[in-house]
């Protein structure tokens, strides 16, 4: 989290009153400036699971986000958000799925939008996508049936986790994970809903609403240069796919569908070269002027 004071307080308590109680909970604070150190601090004073961990300068989304993943230590993993919460069996069922079938990579519930006071806005329907034996099926699905992602946030293998790409330091990047564990394999949703999703105007969907900011968001090392969002993320669909454990039967499959994939976003694709083309004089005063500002004369 980065500045999660309004709402962390019924994050953490509803992922300490969990049935199952063997985990430990890491809280990974990217730089805040509020009082969610004092919050963190609070609850690990308090309860021998909870780890805090922070940095002291914002270092990006996907940094936050993959740091959790290199000091964790449990059998399975599982990223919460700091506006978001759950309902006390969501890691028991999420656990007991990946106990009994080696075949699922991914557990996650059904989800609900909730406004700030909790409220419900929005009941997601069932994400039956991505559960076929099929890897390049799975891959299928997620390609081109997008989802809104909040699968993402569901439990997986943690092994299994650290042999992908991770969230990488790109709008997107989510979508691109979740392509890697659907090629490692099946997803599986326990239908109750467990997962109550926090809409409200300070998440970064909102408050990072531009391409130029959303990206800054994930790596702050974006500042002042121009990306190729859809490019990227075809990039490494491509990439997704040849580190792929799968048969080079399933992988040419996969590698069909990502074709499809580039013909559907073709729009897309081209109008990112022609934005490139269009404020390329824009760019390259806006790198001299940060090159001086910089190494000044």
């Amino acid at each position: 989290m980065y500045n999660g004071e309004r709402f962390l307080e019924e994050a953490i308590r509803s992922l300490l009153a969990q049935d199952f109680t063997d985990f430990e909970l890491i809280i990974s604070d990217n730089g805040s400036t509020d009082s969610t150190p004092e919050i963190c601090r609070w609850f690990a004073q308090r309860d021998s699971r909870v780890r805090y961990q922070r940095s002291h300068v914002n270092r990006g989304a996907a940094w936050n986000y993959n740091r959790l993943v290199h000091v964790s230590r449990g059998q399975y993993f599982k990223w919460a958000a700091h506006d978001d919460s759950y309902a006390p069996g969501f890691l028991s069922r999420c656990v007991s799925v990946l106990d009994e079938r080696p075949d699922v990579s991914l557990c996650h519930t059904g989800a609900v939008d909730v406004d700030d006071n909790g409220g419900v806005m929005t009941v997601h329907p069932p994400l039956t996508y991505a559960g076929d034996p099929s890897p390049n099926k799975r891959a299928r699905d997620v390609m081109l049936n997008p989802s809104p992602c909040l699968e993402a946030f569901g439990l997986v293998r943690r092994r299994q986790l650290a042999t992908t790409g991770l969230i990488g330091a790109y709008t997107s990047s989510d979508r691109t994970l979740i392509l890697e564990l659907a090629l490692r394999g099946r997803f599986h949703q326990v239908q109750d809903h467990l997962f109550f999703h926090r809409q409200h105007s300070d998440r970064s969907v909102h408050r990072y609403r531009s391409g130029r900011s959303r990206k800054e968001w994930f790596d702050p090392a974006w500042a002042g240069r121009f990306s190729y969002p859809k490019w990227r993320l075809l990039v490494e669909y491509g990439r997704a796919i040849s580190r792929a454990p799968v048969s080079g039967y399933e992988r040419r499959r996969c590698i069909k569908h990502l074709i499809s994939w580039t013909t559907s976003n073709r729009a897309v694709l081209v109008r990112e070269v022609a934005a490139r083309v269009k404020y390329a004089p824009e760019l390259s005063r806006a790198k001299r002027s940060l090159q001086n500002s910089l190494h000044p004369v």
